[in-house]
């Protein structure tokens, strides 16, 4: 570099710094040369001592720096009808003051005026340019012009709002700001810039320091501001005054310009040039830094300085956070709100890429207009795909080439990189074929099945499953012969299906998917993980949880292996992985699982991401079946207040998380007005979102009924599982699990209008499908032996000892044993087993709470098989338990000492200890429920009876019968 270039850069570094830094700046640029410092400095002086410059810097550079030029007006002084308040900034040409407006209305302004001695040609040029700019331009976030005028002098001042406010930056880093506010307030500039270029007018000098955040009713505002070096875009003009930029000349601030901006051409700028300063505006606000920090550009000089910004590519955002030191990176980090590693992991992807995107070299790829990138944002904070992404292997070969033009100077190397350019290229033009021949082939598949309904064919309407049916049954004839397309389809239809809850409609297309790339990838593959994926919740939904499970294992499994614990999608699969813990019974693994997960997706999504939101909502639901019901609840709300406001009112989450909520007030017995109306609402909501026969949809009907039956709305509850039992049925088959479930509630439901007839004949329809229902076939039992039906009890009890021979299952060995002691019976083998099935039951629940019932259970087989005196005794034992456990309800505690006494005062008269037997009975009766008025009604006070009320019931009847009917006989026979 020449003497002269040398001495011009260092002087026009100095004069881009505030005046107390550049004897630093100075010292450090001139290292020691005392004659180039005394050059540079000689330059300065002068520089500030002129009193008419008609070129603000004598070398080729121009910039919007501070200038000290003496100043003519002060604090008290007049211009036209504003009074001086105090000055508030300066620019290389002008002076901001606070001013005081005196009339027609008294208010503060910001006053700008041009420096005496800089009022030449051009500088005037472009003070009213700046003016003009403001004027066309009516926008929230751009400061307004409200005056202009010139003074006795005839220097000309513009007047503005006055903005009191803070840099954008130091804002965000005061209020601590986390990545979403200040995106928010990012994309507010990015409008105002878009009205800008809409207005033709490109700012040319986008920084921190041109971008003020004022406080308006309590909301932060941004406003962008300093319009002095914006240039006019397709001939429009400014001003009638000539605005003319020499050639050579630096516009704009070094650390925010354009490539273009420093290429020193006579190429045009264009709207693009800001979208590279927005671009460095939101680095800096994501990570406190700069691209490439104004210091050290400055201290490369000019020549340097021009060849950084024109061909070095920045780091990504989230690679220049890792390479800060650990105290500045905890700096940034904290100042953000979060911690190091969730700082990064949260701008890796997306975020880098948008960055990347706006501070492209080339301008044409880089967004087209500040809306375009706001709009990427926005998709971003939606976890909506963007329009950014990385660069593909192909460009950044020929990017490397570009730069280092030398290295690939010799010819073989030349004729290297030019081989593996056309195999890439060649490589990359098949793959795009190949996409594209897939693309149409698959189009042209879903355009003859989604073609407009043909009404001689199918009628008015036709549904979007059924339309789905159509292309399943098509996909083996029309894709026979091509099987990549026909498992894309497959694994795509059948992932819609199970979107739709169509469980059982997408396994079969999903195991067909999955089988066909496991053989063609194998397991470690996106393909086959997903298809995997989709499949086990297929089979969950179904009630298929053994399978379900063994399939989610393995997703998890090779997730972690192909992408780590902290992987989103890992992340994703452990949620799933646990939902199926909880399905299977193994609640405290799936409560364990959950609170790992959500841990994890805390620490690497964040607080507001929507994995760390499900997982919120799925840890809810486990303590909610825990029985931790106060934990359930304070989760819930919070996950309900994060899904309003990240996913909005009617996304589906924010729907789960209000019947979450709502389960939470009906566990807790909150049944006031708020909770009622979030359970209606949230119906609602579902039914406008998902449709009526959406199983969430149906699930919040099941909830709302309860609800109503609940406060005694049992009219409307009957309604409405009447209207869910029929759509389950009609969209989920007759097996779904929702189905079952509402013909049980909505067997109840009937039973609450003493119709119970209504009842048995759906709980018959249940067990139809699923035999091995125990709760059902005990309630069935039940209602059928108080009704009297005999016959149709004997064929139950039967039935159900034959479905549940071999059980392991406690619950179900207690129950089917309890059903089939119901009434005596002459059939031995039958009661034989029944008495197996009560001591395997007792066997198997030895540490369980619910002992108390097993030991009745037992007692009252052992009453039917003869065996009076280990009745007795059994008996008695199970009412000892049932007094010393403190974690059974007052209720429960009633209906096995009550049972457990009738059955004693049986056995003892059995054993011909009458007055003992009578004794017990009276106690017995004295302490039981009141029995129902009509005995051929299973309600009391209007709700239906538990079984155990009516088997204590029966008990009862049988009791009195027997020892009260005896001893009538004796009365009679001592007469």
């Amino acid at each position: 570099m020449s003497q002269s270039n040398s001495d011009d850069t260092i002087f026009a570094g100095a004069l881009c710094l505030p005046a107390e830094e550049r004897a630093a700046y100075i010292e450090q640029a001139t290292r020691g040369d005392a004659a180039l410092r005394q050059r540079v400095e000689s330059l300065l002086k002068g520089y500030e001592d002129a009193e008419f410059l008609e070129q603000p810097v004598p070398s080729r550079i121009q910039q919007t720096v501070a200038i000290s030029v003496p100043l003519t007006e002060k604090a008290g002084d007049k211009i036209g009808r504003y009074k001086l308040l105090q000055q508030i900034g300066e620019g290389g040409c002008g002076v901001v003051y606070m001013a005081e407006q005196e009339e027609p209305v008294r208010r503060r302004v910001a006053l700008k005026i041009i420096k005496a001695g800089m009022d030449t040609k051009s500088v005037i040029a472009r003070f009213e340019a700046e003016r003009q700019a403001l004027a066309l331009m009516d926008h929230p976030n751009i400061a307004k012009v409200l005056d202009a005028g010139a003074t006795e002098a005839g220097r000309p001042y513009f007047v503005m709002e006055l903005v009191r406010g803070m840099k954008l930056t130091d804002y965000c880093d005061e209020a601590k700001l986390p990545f979403r506010a200040r995106l928010d307030l990012f994309m507010k500039v990015c409008q105002a810039i878009q009205h800008a270029h809409q207005k033709g007018i490109i700012h040319r000098d986008i920084k921190p320091s041109n971008v003020l955040v004022t406080i308006n009713d309590g909301a932060a505002v941004p406003k962008v501001i300093d319009f002095g070096i914006a240039k006019a875009t397709g001939g429009q003009l400014l001003t009638d005054k000539t605005v003319f930029t020499a050639f050579g000349q630096f516009i704009g601030t070094p650390a925010y310009m354009s490539p273009e901006q420093a290429m020193l051409t006579s190429l045009d700028i264009d709207t693009r040039s800001d979208i590279y300063s927005l671009g460095v505006l939101l680095y800096e606000l994501l990570t406190g830094k700069t691209p490439f920090e104004s210091e050290e550009l400055l201290a490369i000089g000019l020549d340097e300085m021009r060849r950084t910004i024109r061909e070095k590519e920045p780091d990504r955002p989230s690679t220049r956070l890792s390479t800060l030191p650990d105290n500045e990176l905890g700096t940034t980090a904290q100042s953000r709100g979060l911690d190091a590693p969730k700082l990064i992991s949260q701008l890796r992807g997306d975020l880098d890429w948008i960055v990347i995107k706006c501070l492209e070299k080339d301008r044409a790829r880089r967004y087209e207009t500040a809306n375009g990138l706001a709009a990427d944002i926005e998709r971003h904070l939606r976890n909506e795909p963007v329009v950014a992404c990385p660069p593909s292997n192909l460009y950044r070969l020929r990017k490397l080439i570009r730069r280092n033009k030398v290295a690939f100077a010799a010819s073989a190397l030349i004729a290297a990189v030019l081989l593996v350019a056309t195999v890439v290229s060649v490589w990359q033009a098949a793959l795009a074929k190949e996409r594209l021949d897939d693309s149409e082939a698959i189009s042209k598949f879903l355009t003859e099945v989604f073609q407009s309904p043909d009404p001689a064919r199918d009628g008015r309407t036709i549904t979007v499953a059924e339309t789905l049916g159509a292309a399943a049954k098509r996909l083996d004839s029309d894709l026979a012969s091509q099987p990549v397309r026909r498992a894309k389809l497959q694994a795509a239809i059948g992932h819609t299906y199970y979107t739709l809850g169509l469980y059982r409609e997408a396994i079969p297309l999903l195991e067909e998917a999955r089988a066909y790339y496991l053989v063609a990838f194998g397991l470690e593959n996106t393909n086959t993980l997903n298809a995997m994926h989709a499949l086990a919740g297929s089979y969950d939904g179904m009630g298929r949880y053994e399978e379900a499970l063994k399939l989610q294992e393995e997703v998890v499994r090779f997730d972690r292996k192909m992408l780590g614990l902290e992987h989103p999608q890992t992340l994703l699969e452990l949620n799933c992985l646990a939902l199926v813990y909880k399905d299977v019974g193994r609640l405290k693994e799936a409560i364990k699982l959950w609170e790992q997960a959500l841990a994890l997706d805390r620490k690497v999504l964040g607080l507001e991401h929507p994995y760390t939101l499900r997982a919120m909502e799925n840890l809810s639901n486990g303590y909610g079946a825990a029985g931790r019901f106060a934990e359930a609840l304070k989760l819930r709300e919070q996950a309900l207040a994060l899904d309003r406001k990240v996913l909005g009112q009617e996304h589906p989450e924010t729907l789960r998380a209000m019947l979450n909520l709502a389960t939470s007030y009906s566990q807790l017995g909150r049944h006031d007005d708020e909770a009622l109306k979030l359970q209606e609402k949230d119906l609602q909501l579902y039914r406008k979102v998902l449709g009526s026969e959406h199983p969430e949809t149906l699930m919040a009907m099941n909830n709302l009924a309860c609800f109503y039956d609940d406060v005694g709305r049992r009219d409307e509850a009957l309604k409405l599982w009447e209207e869910m039992v029929q759509n389950s049925r009609r969209a989920l088959g007759p097996e779904h699990y929702l189905t079952l479930g509402g013909m049980t509630a909505l067997a109840e439901s009937y039973r609450s209008f003493g119709h119970d007839n209504e009842a048995i004949a759906l709980l018959k329809e249940v067990l139809g499908v699923n035999p091995k229902d125990s709760e059902v076939f005990l309630e069935l039992a039940t209602l059928q032996t108080w009704l009297g039906q005999d016959a149709d009890y004997e064929a139950t009890r039967r039935r159900v000892i034959q479905n549940v021979e071999g059980t392991e299952d406690l619950v179900m060995a207690d129950r089917a044993a309890k059903a089939s002691c119901l009434r005596p019976s002459t059939d031995a083998a039958l009661m034989a087993k029944a008495l197996a099935l009560a001591r395997h039951a007792v066997e198997l629940g030895k540490t369980n709470s619910s002992s108390p019932w097993r030991q009745m259970c037992l007692g009252l087989a052992e009453y039917r098989t003869g065996q009076y005196d280990s009745a007795e005794q059994t008996l008695t034992v199970a009412e000892q338990m049932a007094g010393d456990q403190h974690n059974i309800s007052v209720s429960n505690r009633r209906q096995i000492q009550g049972t457990a006494r009738l059955f004693r005062a049986m056995s003892l008269f059995r054993q011909d200890k009458l007055e003992e037997a009578r004794r017990l009975f009276n106690e017995a009766k004295a302490q039981m429920a009141p029995l129902p008025k009509h005995e051929n009604q299973s309600m009391v006070e209007g709700k239906p009876a538990s079984y155990d009320d009516l088997i204590c019931w029966l008990a009862y009847k049988e009791a009195k019968g027997l020892i009260e009917g005896q001893a009538v006989i004796a009365k009679d026979a001592g007469k």
